[in-house]
């Protein structure tokens, strides 16, 4: 074999190593990344089922929105009847001294 030969192949190498190392290096990286990530989600789990358990009520805020009109009579109706009621009371009731 050539000098020449000999020089790019100990080059090519050098060359290989060197891209190999770099390669490693990023690759190692990745894998800390990766197990930040799933200790960082390992730790978040919690809370967000927490979160979710908590603003389950709000699917059900549609139903008391459609109930609203509904609610509201019935409580006109029950705020007309305690008036009644208060206007019989005082109707009856011994004067008060003072």
């Amino acid at each position: 074999m050539t000098s020449t030969v000999l020089t790019i192949w100990w080059v090519s190498l050098g060359l290989a190593l060197l891209l190999t190392v770099v390669a490693t290096f990023l690759l190692l990286k990745v894998i800390h990344c990766c197990r930040q990530i799933r200790e960082l989600a390992r730790k978040t789990v919690p809370a967000a089922m927490g979160i979710r358990g908590n603003t389950s009520a709000i699917a059900n805020l549609g139903a008391v929105l459609n109930l609203a009109p509904t609610l509201l009579t019935v409580a006109g109706g029950i705020d007309a009847a305690s008036q009644k009621i208060a206007v019989t009371l005082d109707a009856v009731a011994p004067p008060r001294e003072a």
